[in-house]
């Protein structure tokens, strides 16, 4: 569990990496089920849900 004001959502690297959610020293990658040009929209909305917490 992450406190949300603390976590960084970024893209992966590359265009088909995963998004990284990261904090508290912890990395979790999310997305493996998404089409890749869907990731950039996922983690957009994994930041405003987290700016809402």
């Amino acid at each position: 569990e992450f406190q949300g004001n603390w976590v960084r959502v970024e893209p992966g690297a590359y265009d088909k990496s995963l998004i990284e959610l990261t904090g508290q020293g912890r990395t979790v990658r999310v997305g493996r089920y998404v089409r890749p040009e869907l990731r950039p929209v996922l983690a957009r909305e994994i930041r405003l849900a987290l700016r809402m917490v």
